[in-house]
């Protein structure tokens, strides 16, 4: 599996959390009990340590250690697809039967709120509220494929009853999940899924992205000229909060996905900076448009996910828009988002955050803020102050002192036991951590004891589970020499180390092997002192 993959399954399993490092997050330990975060993921090599238990190792063995099977590894059947495409089936005809009598309030929900248009192109259907509707419709599977399928529960329950059902299609077109949307006001919650499955995780899921891609590559339109405002439309993916904003976009020819939730997670970025390089193949400017809904919860929720969606994405391709207070996007025509302002991530946040009235609270916008990128930090920060008027001088404090707080919470635990730091040791952490070249050491590697060369000098996926935990300590191992002062020591021990060996064979040696020997050992000597005079 790729990175991106790898690290979109493990956020399904671990609350990810951004540390003040790019590369670097940090979780509650999966592998013992603790109340603050002490296990820290490097998202470049993938892997982990713990500073609380111990445990290291890469980001593949973790999963498996959680009991996961990775994509190539499951032996999935078609059976639970089959499932899912028959439940699919069921609730469409539910629907036509629905839609012939026009006073029917499934009917005239569609109606009032002019969604009619979406039921055909997206396959909307409608759950019947009879509890034995729809598991009489399935009954040819048996009971545990189809508690498997996600649609009941353990007592064969189902999770959808009196609400219109949303297919949710994998990268490939196939129905994984379904959301259901309550009919009527009195209704709670107003939207729920079907239950995670193996098939299906919603923290990892964007919904409509397999929509999307078909817009990129334009198969579900008819030939016909497209106007350059049209084609403008199509260089965007467009991120929203709520299903029927997504196929708002969708049916009107531009590229759009759903994040089911107004929390947008590490997994789902993932899947958005795959989709984003999916888009650039047919439109290298194309750009990704974080539009949420415009009450305050949605705005809040946007300022957090600019700031999460820089974590993996380029903030030159990243844009934000926000709507007029009280209306979803849905209830707009599309051409009002052409001219409609197009924030850079920056100017968003900031735009978001000034917005909202009253503002978030202090210790929100501090925590989004920690997730950024250090210089986006930084300026965010100075504009930020530069709104002191708007938000106030005591809510800034709160702000910045909320900050400083979660920089300091975010430094690494002292490790549980102490590391070896011998010099080898510190040089190989040196490496692994890139302060050091591999090129710089030169010969001196030669000396290294053999289990360390074997971690500079081989892949990771070759080195075996011991060593790779080996090597994920050392990756996270602090130490406080400068590349300069490693080299340096690694000389002086190495010089010194001769000295010793001529010394020692000096007592074995004949009289003819003293002259040269001597001669060897002022050599040695001068070289040694002269790395001395230097530091």
């Amino acid at each position: 599996m790729e990175r991106e993959e790898l690290l979109a399954l493990l956020s399904t399993y671990l609350d990810l959390q951004p540390t003040y490092r790019k590369d670097e997050l940090k979780t509650l330990c999966p592998f013992h009990a603790e109340t603050q975060p002490s296990c820290y993921i490097n998202i470049e090599k993938m892997i982990y340590h713990c500073f609380g238990c111990g445990k290291a190792g890469t980001v593949t063995s973790m999963l498996r250690d959680l009991g996961v099977q990775l994509d190539s590894e499951r032996t999935e059947t078609v059976s639970v697809f089959e499932v899912l495409s028959a439940a699919n089936d069921f609730f469409r005809q539910q629907l036509r039967n629905r839609l012939r009598d026009p006073q029917d309030p499934v009917f005239a929900f569609l109606l009032r709120t002019d969604r009619l248009k979406f039921v055909e192109p997206f396959e909307l259907g409608y759950a019947p509220p009879e509890r034995d509707a729809l598991l009489n419709a399935l009954s040819r599977f048996p009971p545990e494929l189809l508690k498997q399928s996600g649609l009941f529960s353990d007592s064969l329950y189902p999770l959808l009853q009196n609400r219109i059902t949303i297919p949710l299609r994998d990268e490939r077109g196939r129905i994984v999940a379904f959301a259901g949307r309550a009919i009527s006001d009195e209704q709670k919650p107003k939207f729920i899924n079907t239950r995670n499955t193996a098939l299906f995780q919603k923290r990892a899921f964007l919904a409509f992205s397999y929509e999307a891609v078909q817009r990129f590559m334009h198969q579900d339109e008819p030939a016909r000229e497209t106007s350059k405002r049209e084609e403008a439309r199509k260089k965007l993916l467009y991120v929203v909060e709520g299903y029927f904003d997504a196929m708002h976009f969708l049916i009107n020819g531009v590229p759009a996905v759903c994040v089911m939730s107004t929390n947008l997670t590490l997994a789902q970025v993932t899947l958005l900076k795959k989709l984003h390089a999916q888009h650039r193949k047919f439109f290298k400017d194309a750009e990704i448009v974080l539009l949420f809904d415009s009450d305050p919860a949605g705005i809040e929720a946007a300022a957090t996910s600019i700031a999460m969606l820089t974590t993996l994405i380029p903030p030159s391709v990243l844009r934000v828009q926000i709507l007029p207070q009280g209306r979803d996007p849905d209830q707009f025509p599309i051409s009002v988002f052409d001219n409609l302002k197009r924030f850079d991530p920056v100017s968003g946040f900031i735009e978001a955050i000034c917005r909202v009235k009253p503002p978030p609270s202090p210790e929100r916008v501090a925590r989004a803020l920690l997730i950024f990128p250090d210089e986006m930090r930084k300026t965010l920060s100075r504009m930020l102050d530069a709104r002191r008027k708007t938000l106030g001088t005591a809510y800034l404090r709160l702000v910045f002192n909320f900050l400083g707080s979660l920089i300091r919470r975010t430094a690494r635990r002292p490790p549980s036991k102490p590391f070896s730091f011998d010099l080898y040791t510190i040089a190989t952490a040196a490496v692994i951590q890139g302060k050091l070249e591999l090129d710089q050491l030169g010969e001196l590697v030669d000396e290294f004891p053999e289990n360390l060369r074997k971690l500079l000098t081989t892949p990771l996926e070759q080195l075996t589970r011991t060593e790779q935990e080996q090597y994920a300590k050392l990756a996270f191992m602090p130490y406080s020499l400068l590349p300069e002062e490693i080299i340096k020591a690694l000389l002086k021990a190495s010089k010194k180390r001769k000295l010793l060996s001529i010394i020692q064979r000096l007592d074995s040696a004949s009289e003819e092997e003293l002259l040269a020997l001597s001669k060897e050992f002022d050599e040695a000597l001068s070289d040694f002192l002269s790395l001395t005079d230097q530091f």
